[in-house]
């Protein structure tokens, strides 16, 4: 871990991170495409606007596949901002839900 994380600029000791890292406010995307940008290896995934172009995306990538609200903030499994999905209808739908707002 220390290696990588030297390579986007965040110091790392055991399970202490520094200010630095503490205080970033970043979408799970958006630290993603930083880990790849440096060659660190990342899950395929897509940002998507819309229920039509999640389906597009699932039909794709194939399923069963992950469908992720994208919040600034911690515990979307456990608020149902996270899903399984095993079918593009059940994404599409899903999504749709999701981008519906609260």
């Amino acid at each position: 871990m220390q290696k990588h994380a030297s390579r986007i600029n965040v110091l790392h000791s055991g399970v202490l991170f520094s200010r630095k890292a503490y205080d970033m406010k970043l979408f799970e995307y958006q630290a993603k495409d930083a880990f790849e940008a440096e060659g660190i290896p990342v899950p395929v995934r897509r940002l998507c606007q819309s229920a039509d172009e999640v389906a597009k995306v699932t039909t794709s990538l194939g399923v069963p596949c992950v469908v992720k609200s994208q919040v600034l903030s911690g515990g979307r499994g456990k608020a149902g901002l996270v899903r399984v999905v095993h079918s593009v209808a059940e994404a599409s739908s899903y999504s749709a839900e999701l981008l519906s707002g609260p």
